[in-house]
């Protein structure tokens, strides 16, 4: 009998042992990484009380719901997207302007009555929603944000867990020359998805040479100063109605010791980074003056959650 009692008694042990050996020392975690794990945890939490979490079904690219929407009124609909834009309705709930993050261009209006102890969003959060269908929002020529678009009524709205992606084109991992990067399209890109590469780079007398070429009026650098060119090849992978907006405002130079350089525009370039078109390639000139043998870093979008860096640095001309 005691043999058939410690037997028990080990078996539900092994559990709770496997559940300690599985905790992370909270102690050691940064406080982003708890931060992280708060949000987590309380994503699940809520979306376990759900009576059937699982019983939401996925709106896909959320074309069906624009096209035919009398087919799927009052379905119960799960959707994950960035927010555009959050506007307060007349009972004072809040409307989130939702693009699905799998198909930007598809806009869906989020109706939720958030209470108050829940976690607040911004525009350019990802979330995932779990709702109810409920057809398409009247047409308005004053607010047509909202007007004509697949609207849902949440019962939960949580930020979406972040999929665990290899680290490229980093700070620490820039990449380099004569390779290709993929940007997938964000908030700030205006959700265009592109293809970068760096394709050549000159510095100092042999880029103010030609930078001289352009035009007489471009500037001489200090002597502690010299030009660094780049040609950048970009392509329009994908964009919302076809338009991908890009300009050299969107690239940032940054020295070797993490100084941000100020923008610099040439006068009559031979190219220049402009709005294109999705499908559309061409190379442009991005140019800076720099302190003189600085080994500096290109980052696009450095405003955004994740921006590329190149190292521009390698087969440079001088």
């Amino acid at each position: 009998m005691i043999k058939k009692f410690l037997s028990i008694l080990l078996l539900l042990t092994l559990p709770l042992c496997a559940y300690a050996q599985q905790n992370t020392d909270l102690s050691q975690m940064t406080l982003d990484e708890l931060k992280t794990l708060r949000n987590e945890a309380d994503a699940q939490i809520r979306t376990r009380q759900l009576p059937d979490a699982e019983g939401y079904i996925d709106v896909l690219d959320g074309e069906g719901y624009f096209r035919s929407p009398d087919d799927k009124m009052e379905d119960k609909v799960r959707l994950t997207g960035d927010i555009l834009s959050i506007q307060l309705s007349r009972h004072q709930s809040f409307y989130y302007i939702i693009s699905l993050k799998n198909n930007p261009r598809m806009i869906f209006i989020v109706d939720y009555d958030q209470p108050s102890d829940e976690h607040r969003f911004i525009p350019g959060d990802t979330v995932t929603v779990y709702g109810t269908f409920f057809g398409i929002s009247a047409y308005s020529d004053e607010a047509p944000l909202i007007s004509g678009k697949p609207s849902v009524q949440a019962d939960l709205v949580i930020l979406a867990q972040e999929e665990e992606k290899q680290l490229i084109a980093t700070r620490e991992n820039p990449v380099k020359n004569n390779v290709s990067v993929f940007y997938e399209g964000t908030i700030w890109s205006d959700y265009a998805d592109f293809e970068f590469e760096i394709t050549s780079v000159k510095r100092g007398s042999s880029a103010e040479k030609l930078v001289k070429g352009m035009s007489k009026y471009n500037i001489t650098p200090l002597k502690k100063q010299e030009y660094f060119l780049i040609w950048l090849r970009v392509k329009a992978v994908a964009a919302p109605n076809g338009r991908a907006p890009i300009s050299q405002e969107d690239f940032r130079f940054v020295s070797a010791d993490g100084r941000e350089y100020r923008q610099h525009f040439l006068i009559n370039p031979s190219s220049y980074l402009q709005t294109i078109y999705e499908g559309t390639e061409y190379e442009a000139i991005l140019s800076c003056i720099i302190d003189k043998g600085d080994k500096p870093l290109l980052v696009y979008q450095p405003q955004s959650a994740q921006p590329l860096w190149f190292d521009p640095n390698s087969e440079v001309s001088q």
